[in-house]
């Protein structure tokens, strides 16, 4: 495997080096010590990626047989996601191979704590992608509210330098929003501040965000079309047209809410819609049969009726909202249980209480006028009540 591992990342080797890598590195990973499925080391890491390295750029059909191979090494789906390494690489391998559902079981699992996040070899990096090809795998499925979780896992992950990663992650994130939410979702108050000046640099998705805000369809129309290079390039294109409907979409909701009884032509006039009153039927048609929407149309009369919100289809009743009442309770005492028990693990932690020692020394020292060099630092403290 050592050997393996020292050769796994050299990519000069031609079609048959390829495949005698691929097969050696089967063989070693199945039968060898490490061979327990979920239990690997790092250099059993470096020559899986090997394998999916060559298999992605090999004969067609690479990503369904990367896909297969690292589900064949992945542990098998428990109550809760420790997350490892190769997580990540698996879910890529989905997103290529088309095979978007087969992703799901791992990314529907609930995530578990990272105190084992070093004995897996568990790096920022990892979990930064696993939670950004999972944001792009349910945006694949059209399920964007859980798109919006991966991608917000990748803004709130703290950080001190810009990554590549999370600029990828705020642009969907943004689309998303938008076609969810029918607005602008901002970061989380907890980000980091290379994050949010970061965001800030994403000129064309600015001009998306007050275009869409406007609910002009034809202001929305030219910024899609101004950066339509800079969309495909990030590979958002399609995301961005969907940004478009979503917008109308957004509108009607604002009419449903201003009106109870709207002629279907001051309708289509006021959404911006080509095909006039034939057009604002098909789209009533399809928000209402999706939930979205709760509306009649008198043809005879060519008066569409609203009728008043949460009446329409989709909306949870009594039961159903009791239930996700209680289930949301009980995350949220689960989540405080595992705090506590990482509060407390800490306050016994002995590197903790020496820094923590360490740190109030030097702040008692700066109060007495002893030390300058702790400005910054209370500055800091002093924004957060320390």
């Amino acid at each position: 495997l050592a050997e393996l591992a020292a050769v796994a990342g050299r990519m000069d080797g031609g079609p048959e080096r390829d495949a005698a890598f691929v097969k050696a590195a089967r063989d070693a990973l199945r039968t060898g010590p490490r061979s327990r499925r979920g239990s690997f080391s790092g250099r059993a890491v470096a020559v899986a990626r090997g394998v999916v390295a060559r298999e992605l750029r090999g004969p067609p059909g690479g990503p369904e047989r990367a896909a297969t191979f690292l589900q064949g090494l992945l542990p098998e789906p428990q109550e809760k996601l420790h997350l490892a390494p190769l997580h990540a690489d698996f879910v890529r391998c989905c997103l290529l191979s088309r095979r978007h559902l087969d992703a799901l079981p791992l990314l529907e699992q609930e995530l578990s704590d990272f105190s084992d996040r070093k004995s897996v070899g568990l790096t920022v990096r990892d979990f930064l992608l696993f939670h950004y090809y999972g944001g792009v795998a349910f945006l694949g499925l059209r399920r964007y509210s859980e798109a919006l979780q991966f991608f917000a896992a990748v803004l709130a992950t703290p950080a001190q330098a810009e990554s590549a990663i999370t600029e990828a992650a705020w642009k969907k994130f943004l689309a998303a929003s938008l076609i969810l939410h029918g607005r602008h979702t901002a970061l989380p108050k907890y980000c980091s501040k290379v994050v949010s000046r970061q965001v800030k640099k994403c000129k064309a998705y600015e001009e998306l965000r007050v275009a869409f805000l406007e609910r002009d369809p034809a202001s929305l129309r030219r910024v899609v079309a101004a950066h339509q290079e800079h969309w495909e390039k990030d590979g958002n294109l399609g995301l961005i047209k969907l940004c478009a409907s979503a917008q109308t979409r957004s509108k009607v909701k604002l009419l449903a809410r201003a009106y109870v009884n709207l002629q279907l032509d001051v309708f289509a006039q006021k959404l911006g819609l080509p095909g006039g009153v034939p057009e604002a039927e098909r789209l009533l048609l399809r928000m209402v049969t999706a939930g979205e929407l709760s509306a009649r149309i008198d043809q005879v009369r060519g008066v569409v009726t609203f009728a008043p919100q949460g009446t329409g289809a989709g909306k949870k009743g009594a039961p159903e909202t009791l239930e996700a009442l209680r289930e949301g309770l009980a995350r949220a005492t689960a989540v405080g249980e595992r705090v506590r028990a990482v509060n407390n693990s800490l306050s016994l932690d002995k590197k903790f209480i020496s820094k923590s020692l360490a740190v109030s020394t030097k702040i008692d020292a700066y109060r007495s006028g002893g030390d300058s060099d702790m400005g910054p630092f209370m500055d800091f403290a002093g924004g957060v009540g320390i």
